[in-house]
Parts: structure tokens; sequence; C-alpha cells
């Protein structure tokens, strides 16, 4: 199937690799939302206006169903449904240090929609051709809601850093904290492929970090420039 590029579905046989190899993508992403669903929950009720509460409300709200989609996707994966969501976000699968980040102010919260959904995006967006069809369905779903976050934390950023330079440096205080946890979800400077062959055989393994890091900062260094901020090309001490 996979020679024809057809898509493989939950009622195909797949080797036991394969069903690991997209269980662990699946996984990944899922526990990126949920740790960013409960950080950025804690700031509805602390947000400046109504209209910024009722933003981050509808984003919670979405983070939620990214969780969803993925849990049923998972679902598809084994005959036995039970606690998947619990196996799935509590598993042994590799961790992204940024997720246990709190924000320390409302201008983070911004950057975040900015850098991390857009770092998340850049890492999703090659799965909508996955080779496993729920996947593939999911992630299209998903990248649209997190196309729509990046560009909410960004225009919330443009509004507030041309309020005043006061206002402008504290996002750039925020820029730069954010900004290389956001490139290290690429994981380490110069890493190859997946190192996978059979994944990246059977379509489930995305590009290179090093390849999709290079696309998140073309896209992003143009939009820091209209903010006024600064983008550090090495780490500040």
């Amino acid at each position: 199937m996979l020679a024809r590029d057809e898509r493989i579905e939950p009622g195909d046989w797949m080797p036991e690799a394969y069903r690991t190899a997209v269980g662990r993508q699946i996984a990944q992403h899922a526990r990126h939302f949920a740790r960013g669903l409960r950080a950025e929950r804690e700031w509805i009720t602390r947000a400046p206006t109504l209209q910024h509460r009722a933003s981050l409300f509808a984003r919670v709200q979405a983070r939620a169903a990214h969780v969803l989609h993925l849990t049923s996707t998972a679902d598809t994966l084994s005959a036995d449904r039970s606690g998947t969501a619990e196996r799935l976000l509590t598993g042994p699968q590799g961790d992204c240090s940024i997720l246990g980040r709190p924000a320390r102010g409302f201008a983070e919260v911004g950057v975040i929609g900015w850098l991390v959904d857009g770092a998340a995006l850049c890492l999703l967006a090659p799965l909508r051709r996955s080779s496993y069809g729920p996947l593939a369905r999911a992630t299209l779903l998903v990248c649209r809601g997190e196309f729509f976050h990046r560009r909410q934390g960004y225009e919330l950023l443009l509004t507030t850093t041309h309020a005043s330079a006061r206002q402008r440096a504290v996002v750039q205080a925020a820029v730069d904290r954010w900004w290389w946890p956001a490139l290290l979800m690429f994981g380490p400077p110069g890493a190859g492929p997946s190192g996978d062959a059979r994944a990246d055989a059977w379509k489930v393994a995305r590009p290179s970090g090093e390849e999709l890091r290079r696309s998140f900062v073309a896209r992003t260094a143009p939009q820091a420039e209209r903010l006024g901020v600064r983008l550090y090309d090495r780490q500040p001490p």
C-alpha cells in the first residue's frame, strides 16, 4: 500500500513497529497540548481585559479538542481502548522541557502562542501527509487550530509592542525567555533525520529537526522585525 502511496487505515494489517512509531508521534503532541492547556488556563482569570479572557478561554478549549482528536486517533491503534488517554499522556514517551515552563506575565502568554505554537505547527504540518490515515486527518484539524493560535499570539504582541517603549521592552524580555526553548522543540542543533530507517520508509517520521528549525526561523524572523524585537542567533548567557 505504501508503495502505491495509499494510506493505512485502522482495519488494515500493520507491523507492530509501525503501530509503535505512529503511537509515539501521537503521544508526543497529545502531551504537548495537555501541558499547554494546564499552563494557559491559569491565566484566564488574570488576563487584563474581558476580550483577552475570552480569547484565552477559546484557546484552552481548542487545546482540549486537540487532545481529544489525538486520543481518539490513538484509540484506533489498539483493540483495547480502555485507559488510552492515561497511557497517552503519562507514558514513557520523550517529553519536551518547555512544557513545564510557566508564563511569568501575560506578554509571555502571547509569546507562547506566537513562538511555541508556531514551532508546534512546523512539527505537526508534515504529519498531514502521514501514511496512517487517522493521524493525517486528525493533524489537519489540529493544524488549523494551531495556525489560529500562532496568529492570535502574534496579534496580541503586535498591539503590545506598538503601545509604548516600556511595553516593547516587556515583550522583548518575554521573547528572550522563550525563543531558545522554542528552538529546542526541534531537538539539538544539527540534529539529523530520525535515525529510524523504517519510520522514514513508512512515512511516519517527520523531516529532520534541523530542516524544520530552519523553516521555523525563516517564517518567524520577518514577524519579529515587524514587532521590533530581536531574535538571538545564539543562546544568551
